[in-house]
């Protein structure tokens, strides 16, 4: 049940990671402050470059809206969840990691788009910045046990095999 959700992070501000916000009305939404502070400034400019009065200058207002209520969020999000920057996909793209007793979880985010992605060491072409990218996915290779990515399912990382 979404109103049971006390706390939602978001791993970035793209439009994909946050159309389902709605169904956590009640929750506290957070994000990586360097994700917001990077964007904010491109909404605005985005905001004056349409005119004041156009629908396009609405929709980006409202995201602006959005962006204003979410939290920053803090670097340690609850007993073994701590915040994990996987800059290069956009500036501020954050993951979150989850250190249990035996193994550590990703949740990568963009920072790893899918399992093939990861396989073929392959960053999204819309990326910010192609080598930082790079430098997330493989320290994401170094660290976690288990990968959440952005558009696919948990998968393990062929490390933990020796691959």
């Amino acid at each position: 049940m979404p109103g049971q959700i006390d706390t939602v992070f978001l791993t970035n501000f793209r439009p994909a990671h946050r159309t389902g916000l709605s169904a956590f009305s009640s929750a506290k939404v957070l994000i990586h402050e360097a994700e917001r502070e990077m964007i904010r400034p491109q909404l605005e400019k985005m905001r004056e470059s349409v005119g004041v009065e156009s629908e396009d200058a609405k929709v980006i207002s409202e995201d602006l809206e959005l962006l204003e209520s979410l939290a920053e969020a803090p670097d340690k999000i609850a007993t073994g969840v701590d915040l994990f920057p996987l800059p290069g996909f956009t500036p501020g793209t954050c993951g979150l990691l989850v250190s249990l007793a035996a193994s550590t979880i990703l949740i990568a985010g963009d920072g790893v788009p899918t399992q093939e992605h990861f396989l073929a060491m392959q960053v999204l072409p819309d990326s910010a910045d192609f080598e930082k990218a790079g430098e997330s996915m493989r320290e994401i290779y170094e660290i976690a046990d288990l990968i959440v990515p952005g558009h696919d399912n948990i998968f393990m990382n062929p490390r933990t095999i020796g691959i």
